[in-house]
């Protein structure tokens, strides 16, 4: 993102940036909490999802930070290469087996596992 266009961020503002906390730089969505006024380069504060349905604020810097649409003109060598990768294939997971109507419930273990108890 360009220098005027980061100090233009005001709160509220969607945006889309390259996860910080993810090996692959991932886009993800955003939206701007806080900006913080400086003689040259404001400090952006945005607010992401986070696993299982909580947020963070993250300050990252404006070269991982795109406006929302993204541009499609402007360079970005991480997107070029996120975009270069193939994709990362799903990994198949077992179908459950089927519970029969005249099974009593079954209690999950600790890593999700169905076990019963006779």
């Amino acid at each position: 993102m360009l220098r005027f266009e980061w100090n233009a961020l005001r709160p509220g503002d969607h945006v889309v940036l390259h996860d910080p906390r993810t090996p692959e730089m991932t886009l993800t969505d955003g939206v701007v909490t806080g900006v913080e006024t400086h003689k040259r380069v404001n400090g952006v504060g945005i607010r992401v999802a986070k696993a299982r349905g909580d947020v963070e604020v993250l300050w990252p810097s404006p070269f991982v930070v795109h406006s929302d649409p993204r541009d499609l003109t402007e360079q970005c060598w991480r997107c070029d290469e996120l975009e270069e990768r193939p994709a990362t294939p799903l990994r198949e997971v077992p179908a459950a087996p089927a519970i029969e109507a005249d099974e009593p419930p079954r209690a999950f273990g600790i890593v999700g596992r169905a076990t019963r108890e006779d």
